[in-house]
């Protein structure tokens, strides 16, 4: 009897065992394969917008045959206004989707490295987080107005991993490991890391960034960058209930390793230089006053010229520091020498009688550019070295200007 006992035992738990992975819920397999990982692409120099680098997001789902990148750069460069667009900060750019095997063969037709991180999401959260993606595909979520230093395409994917990190096998946010090796940066700084092979790009953009750009940022707040978003989340850990704390990357892979061949910067960039520019027409300034002096000529061709080009600029960049929503562009202190008031001086050098307007407005200009270049060290905000010689170029205008006209002015009380 014990015999036949046992034997039913047996059978029973076989069947229930059977019925139970026979009857297992459908959809949790399907989530259980579900891999999310975060792509880095490396700066690369064969565009303006590809020195900074790029983050995408992959979700691989092997029972589904699902292998997809989410990319928030995209945009339209053919969008009907689209550079007054960008100058106002009104940039809209969207949620792409395409197949990891298009994604990469389109990089590595450009020789670029790329990385994916794994990361430690619970399988809901994986869930969840691929089907906001996919609804965030459908064309009235796609777009998001772009803020280049708070809301780009690698904050994004940052703030996704955030979200969805926090759920409820992890008890608390994302830890990020403090790294002393980029404590106390500020935004510019960080800008420059990536353009410094690019002197006119690093130029311009020293112009347009004012005084904001010059405060000390956090690490998390370093992750507008690709790198730092990559380097952040490697040092990074989350807390479960049961295990501690665990990295938050499970595991890394280089999709595309480094090229053997030599990237080659553009030669002609460096050469062209805006300093050295600025140090060859610095001496042609210096040229036109010693023979003015000597041969008592004023050259109103030359300086107007000069002061032109200062305004115009100066047009642009208060259009930008005034009307634009980009972020850390106001107060900007380039304003104190390039600005639309330098067209005071243009008109006052075709004028045949000089006024006190523009005799007092060549004073102005003159002292305020050598308080620049006085205090340029303990300056609120950094300004480019490259700078200086423009400056001195628009002081020895006004000096010249009012060394050909203050006695003439004065006494005839104009």
């Amino acid at each position: 009897m014990n015999k036949y006992f046992f034997l039913s035992l047996i059978f029973l738990l076989n069947f229930f065992s059977a019925s139970a992975h026979e009857f297992k819920d459908p959809g949790q397999e399907e989530v259980d394969d579900i891999d999310i990982g975060l792509i880095t692409v490396y700066p690369r120099f064969n565009e303006v917008y590809t020195v900074y680098g790029h983050t995408a997001i992959r979700v691989k789902q092997a029972s589904q045959q699902v292998d997809m990148v989410f990319n928030y750069g995209t945009f339209d460069f053919n969008k009907p206004n689209f550079i007054f667009l960008f100058l106002r900060g009104h940039t809209d750019y969207f949620l792409s989707a395409s197949s990891f095997q298009a994604f990469e063969h389109a990089y590595m037709s450009e020789g670029a490295v790329v990385e994916e991180q794994i990361l430690r999401l619970s399988e809901l959260a994986k869930k969840e987080l691929f089907d906001f993606l996919l609804n965030t595909l459908e064309p009235q979520n796609r777009e998001y107005r772009y803020n280049f230093l708070f809301d780009n395409c690698t904050t994004r994917p940052r703030d996704l991993i955030e979200r969805y990190a926090y759920d409820l096998q992890y008890a608390q946010d994302i830890a990020y490991e403090r790294n002393s090796s980029t404590e106390g940066k500020t935004f510019r700084q960080l800008i420059h890391e990536c353009t410094d092979n690019f002197p006119w790009m690093t130029f311009g953009i020293d112009l347009i960034i004012g005084k904001g750009a010059d405060s000390i940022i956090d690490l998390r707040q370093q992750m507008f960058l690709p790198l730092y978003l990559m380097n952040g989340l490697n040092e990074a850990s989350v807390l479960d209930d049961s295990l501690g704390r665990l990295p938050l990357v499970l595991a890394s892979q280089t999709i595309i390793p480094a090229s053997m061949q030599e990237v080659e910067v553009d030669a002609g960039w460096l050469k062209s230089s805006p300093m050295r520019l600025g140090i060859i027409l610095l001496i042609h300034s210096l040229v036109f006053v010693v023979c003015g002096l000597v041969w008592k000529k004023k050259f109103r061709f030359f300086f107007s010229l000069l002061f032109l080009e200062a305004a115009l600029a100066g047009c642009i960049l208060a259009f930008i520091s005034l009307a634009s929503e980009h972020p850390c562009v106001s107060p900007n202190l380039n304003l104190l020498w390039l600005h639309p008031i330098h067209f005071i001086a243009v008109v006052g050098y075709f004028q045949k009688k000089t006024n006190r307007l523009v005799l007092w407005f060549h004073s102005t200009n003159l002292v305020l550019l050598c308080l620049i270049l006085v205090s340029w060290s303990i300056l609120p905000q950094e300004l480019n070295p490259a700078s200086a010689p423009y400056i001195l170029c628009l002081c020895l205008g006004s000096a010249y200007f009012i060394k050909n006209n203050y006695k003439n002015t004065v006494k005839k009380g104009i």
